[in-house]
């Protein structure tokens, strides 16, 4: 005798009869309805199983985005000062002339929402700047003795430097520049350039190069992977109905 079977439990000789797993003798009406029952459970099952995925996939959305905002962004910021002596042990370590501090480079009067969003190449390192205008250090006697402008670390750590640069070299039309090197394996690198101003004092502008390590440029977040707690595996099975059952039967019979 041609039988068939499928996941329902169905089997169908070849005389069309039809009978259910438990051997009990079933009509074609009966098992139309115990088709259209199987397929709605298994529409209901993969309704419940891609839910269950879209919330953890919300859940994990969540808990990252609840993490980023737990961990603000911190914007550097530098002091800066120029002293008497040159870089190193012979530093005098009570400034005699304060910079502004030294920070990113931002249009801060733009109305474009997009006016400090990076270009470019997004890895190369980030440089701080300054302008410190009217500083009372004469000019002449910065010259005339030992100067350095010495960056800072920050506020707090007012004592650790991270770059130095002696104030010396050739004056060209009114402006000085100097070169900063890093102190203390920070890493980081600049210039400065200083000018006389009307007063006879100094204006001093202050770029510095960051570390790659260290730079503000913005960084691609990578997405935490599921756990396998978290991973739903949605499963599927076929069904057939009862005319398909008939069908594929008469043809495999003909056979």
């Amino acid at each position: 005798m041609l039988t068939i079977q499928r996941s329902g439990g169905v089997i169908m000789n070849r005389s069309g009869r039809m009978w259910n797993s438990g051997c009990t003798r079933t009509d074609p009406g009966t098992l139309t309805n115990m088709g259209r029952n199987s397929m709605t459970r298994l529409t209901t099952f993969k309704t419940l199983t891609i839910g269950a995925a879209l919330a953890g996939s919300f859940g994990l959305a969540g808990a990252g985005l609840a993490l980023a905002q737990d961990e603000p962004a911190v914007t550097p910021s530098h002091p800066g000062h120029i002293h008497a002596g040159t870089c190193g042990e012979d530093l005098d370590p009570n400034p005699i002339g304060p910079l502004n501090n030294i920070e990113p480079r931002m249009n801060e009067e733009s109305d474009d929402e997009n006016a400090n969003t990076p270009q470019g190449v997004l890895t190369a390192p980030g440089v701080l700047a300054s302008l410190s205008e009217e500083v009372e250090v004469p000019w002449e006697d910065m010259l005339a003795t030992s100067h350095a402008i010495n960056i800072h670390e920050s506020d707090e750590n007012i004592d650790v430097y991270i770059a130095c640069g002696d104030i010396g070299g050739v004056v060209v039309e009114g402006e000085l520049v100097v070169s900063l090197q890093p102190q203390n394996d920070f890493g980081y690198t600049g210039i400065a350039v200083l000018t006389e101003d009307g007063d006879g004092n100094v204006d001093v502008e202050v770029y510095l190069s960051e570390p790659a390590e260290a730079s503000t440029q913005p960084e691609v977040t990578p997405t935490r992977e599921p756990t396998p707690e978290e991973t739903v595996v949605i499963t599927e099975t076929e069904e057939v109905t009862a005319g398909e059952a008939t069908a594929r039967a008469t043809e495999e019979a003909g056979d």
